[in-house]
C-alpha cells in the first residue's frame, strides 16, 4: 500500500498485471515510479473541511481490474456458515416483506456542506441553504437517478433518514434531527434490497448524530434482526478495517437474524468526492446497463474515475469531467481504489421489485429431432437457460416467447440437470433423463464424408472420434481470445485433458481432411 497505510486491498487480487512492488522494497503499492503531488485533507475543530499541506504521492500501477471479486469476511465454520446460508437465502428465496423491493438512504453530517444552487466548503452552518454534501448526493442525485425512466427501480420505495431536515415537498434544509440507535436498528431490520449509509466511521461505529457524537455501535448491528437482508453500501471510514479480527461491517455481515448480505465500504479514509462519483455512477450502470450485481457496477464505476484512459467511457454516459484539474485528484481517487472493499458474493443481483414463492419457473424439456426443446412457464422473453451434465460441458441460450432449441452434446446414460434463471425471478431447476432429452449427436465434418463423435465421459476429458478412414489431423481447444490451450490429433481417436484449464467458455477446432468443424462450449 502507499507508505502510510496498512490495510487489505481487494484491488491486489482483482489487478493481475501490473508491477505491485517495483522498487523491491517489499511494500506493496509503494512504487516510486511516478512522483505526483497532493493536498492533505482534514475536519479541523470546528468540523470544517481543510486542505493546508501538500504531501507527496506515488502512483503508476495499472489501474485495471482483470476479475472482479467479493470476500466473506469470517473467522470460523459458523461465521462461513451464516453468510453462505444468508446468501442463498437472498439469491433463491423469496423476500419476506414488504421493503424487499424498497431503498433506504441514512446519513449524517459528516462536515462538509454543499449548497443546493452549488458547491461550497465552510467552517461553519452558514444558512439554511447548507446540508451536508453526501445527503445532497443520496436526496439531490442517487434517488432521482433510480427513479427516473428508464430505471427497474422506477417501482420502489424510497425512504430518507437524515441529520438534516427534510420537508414533505422534497426540499432539505439544514437541521439537527437526532436519530437513536434503536431507530437504525428498526430500519435496517426491515430488509431494504438496499441501504446507503453516510458518516463519520470508525471500525468499531458509524456517526448517526454529528452535533451530538451519538454513534452505531457493533453492539447495535448485532440487535439488527428480522431476517431479510440488504446490500449495504457505505460512504464512512475505517468501516472494514478489522481490529482483533472485528469490525462493524463485518457484524453487518455474520449476524444470522439480518443486516447485510453484500457490503461495500472502506478499510481507511474515505474521500467523499470520489465516493459520491463512484456511487452516481454505480447507480447510473444499475439504471441504464441493466447491471443488477451491485459490486460489479461499484467496481466498475470504482476504476473509471480512478484513472480515464483505462476505463471504457460508454460507462458512464451521464459523466461530464473525467479528470479534475485539481492537483490531488487522481491521488485521491488512486487511494480510493485501494482501500475500498466488497464483501459478499459478487454475483448476486439487487431485488427490484417484491419476489414471492411463486415467482418461479415451470420447465418442460422434450426432444426435437437432434435438437432439445425447452419451454418455460410463464413464457417469457430472455430467461437464461442451460442445460448440461453435471461435471460436463453444458448448451446455454435465452429463451423467445418462453421457448428455446438447443442443439445437445453427447449424452451418456444418467440425468441431465436444466436450469431458468432471469433478474427479479427466483432461479428454477429441473432434473430429466438425459437419453430422453439430449440425443447422442454425430457432428458432420464439412466433406460429408467424416462424422465427428464428441464425448465427455469423464469430468474435464473430451474425446474426438473419426468414423471415417481419415485421421484426425488436428484437435485444438482455444480460448475466446483465440489462444490455444490444448493440442491433439493424429489418429482416428483423440483425447484432450482439460482439468487443469480454468473454467470458462473455450472452443473446440477439429480438422478432418481439408474441413474442420467448430463447437463452442463451456467447460465447469
Amino acid at each position: 500500500m502507499q507508505k502510510d497505510l496498512d490495510v487489505e486491498t481487494d484491488f491486489y487480487y482483482a489487478c493481475l498485471e501490473g508491477a505491485w512492488d517495483a522498487d523491491g522494497d517489499g511494500v506493496l503499492g509503494n512504487d516510486e515510479g511516478e512522483a505526483e503531488y497532493s493536498l492533505e485533507c482534514r475536519h479541523d475543530s470546528l468540523g470544517g473541511y481543510v486542505c493546508d499541506r501538500v504531501v507527496p504521492v506515488q502512483a503508476s500501477l495499472e489501474q485495471w481490474p482483470d476479475v472482479y471479486i467479493g470476500r466473506f469476511p469470517v473467522s470460523d465454520g459458523i461465521e462461513a456458515k451464516t453468510l453462505v446460508d444468508k446468501t442463498v437465502a437472498y439469491a433463491y428465496g423469496p423476500h419476506r416483506n414488504t421493503y424487499g423491493s424498497a431503498v433506504a438512504f441514512l446519513a449524517a453530517f459528516t462536515g462538509a456542506v454543499k449548497l443546493v444552487s452549488g458547491c461550497r466548503f465552510s467552517a461553519a452552518r452558514g444558512g439554511q441553504d447548507y446540508i451536508d454534501v453526501v445527503e445532497h448526493l443520496f436526496h439531490y442525485e442517487l434517488k432521482p437517478l433510480l427513479q427516473a425512466a428508464p430505471s427497474p427501480f422506477g417501482e420502489c420505495v424510497f425512504d430518507e433518514y437524515y441529520e438534516d431536515s427534510l420537508f414533505a415537498n422534497g426540499d432539505m434544509v439544514a437541521g439537527r434531527v437526532e436519530r437513536s440507535a434503536a431507530e437504525w436498528v428498526e430500519y435496517l431490520s426491515r430488509g431494504y434490497t438496499m441501504v446507503f449509509i453516510s458518516g463519520h466511521g470508525s471500525p468499531r461505529t458509524i456517526m448517526m448524530n454529528y452535533w451530538t457524537g451519538t454513534d452505531f455501535r457493533i453492539e447495535d448491528a448485532e440487535q439488527v434482526h428480522g431476517g431479510s437482508f440488504s446490500h449495504v453500501l457505505t460512504h464512512s471510514c475505517r468501516l472494514m478495517k478489522r481490529e482483533n479480527d472485528t469490525c462493524i461491517a463485518k457484524s453487518f455481515l455474520v449476524n444470522p437474524h439480518g443486516g447485510a448480505v453484500t457490503f461495500f465500504g472502506s478499510s481507511e479514509l474515505d474521500y467523499a468526492k470520489h465516493t459520491r462519483e463512484q456511487m452516481r455512477y454505480a447507480a447510473d450502470l444499475m439504471v441504464n446497463r441493466k447491471e443488477y450485481r451491485v459490486l460489479r457496477a461499484l467496481q466498475l464505476a470504482g476504476v473509471g474515475i480512478a484513472d480515464p484512459h483505462y476505463a471504457p467511457i460508454e460507462y458512464f454516459p451521464a459523466k461530464t469531467v473525467w479528470w479534475s484539474e485539481d492537483p490531488e485528484y487522481s491521488a485521491y481517487a488512486r487511494h480510493n481504489l485501494l482501500i475500498k472493499q466488497y464483501w459478499g458474493d459478487p454475483e448476486i443481483e439487487v431485488w427490484t421489485r417484491p419476489i414471492s414463492a411463486s415467482d418461479t419457473f415451470a420447465i418442460l424439456a422434450e426432444r426435437v429431432g437432434a435438437r432439445m426443446r425447452v419451454t418455460v412457464e410463464p413464457p417469457l422473453d430472455s430467461v437464461l437457460i442451460c442445460a448440461y451434465e453435471p461435471g460436463a460441458v453444458f448448451m446455454r441460450g435465452y429463451t423467445r416467447s418462453g421457448t428455446i432449441e438447443l442443439d445437445t452434446l453427447p449424452a451418456q446414460a444418467g440425468h441431465a440437470t436444466i436450469t431458468a434463471t432471469k433478474h427479479d425471478w427466483i432461479p428454477s431447476r429441473t432434473t430429466v433423463d438425459a437419453n430422453l432429452v439430449m440425443p447422442r449427436r454425430q457432428l458432420a465434418a464439412q466433406d460429408g464424408s467424416e462424422h465427428l463423435t464428441i464425448l465427455c465421459k469423464h469430468p474435464g476429458i473430451i474425446t474426438v472420434q473419426s468414423s471415417g478412414a481419415a485421421a484426425i489431423g488436428d484437435a485444438l481447444v482455444c480460448d475466446l481470445a483465440g489462444r490455444v490451450m490444448k493440442r491433439s490429433g493424429g489418429a482416428s481417436s483423440t483425447t484432450m485433458d482439460l482439468r487443469s484449464v480454468s473454467s470458462g467458455t473455450y472452443v473446440l477446432r477439429v480438422t478432418v481432411g481439408a474441413r474442420r468443424c467448430v463447437r463452442p462450449f463451456v467447460l465447469r
